[in-house]
């Protein structure tokens, strides 16, 4: 496993992980726009990861294993030593030792 940051890169990975994901996703929190389940959208939600990141007002990772994502974790609202965190671990993995994981190598 490894963790990088949220970039073009990963692209049709994040779509993939995001698309397989949505319906377990939306059982615990709000959905996402339609438009961001599309190439387009992805491109611009990870260009907007990007620039919070180069503003230090936040920090997105991806936990990749044998090539796919599993989870990702975003630091947001980074101000004054205080932060909001979250994450989202795909289904199959929760019960993984990696679906904590995130969290804490984001604190680190």
């Amino acid at each position: 496993m490894k963790f990088e940051t949220v970039s073009s890169s990963y692209d049709s990975s994040l779509l993939d992980f995001e698309l397989a994901n949505k319906a377990y996703f939306e059982q615990f929190i709000a959905p996402r726009k339609p438009s961001f389940y599309s190439q387009e959208g992805i491109k611009s939600h990870i260009e907007e990861s990007e620039n919070y990141r180069r503003l230090e007002q936040a920090k997105s990772y991806l936990l990749v294993h044998t090539n796919r994502i599993v989870a990702r974790a975003n630091i947001k609202h980074i101000k004054d030593g205080l932060a909001e965190i979250g994450y989202r671990v795909a289904q199959h993995c929760l019960s993984a030792f990696f679906a904590v994981n995130p969290v804490w190598v984001s604190l680190c």
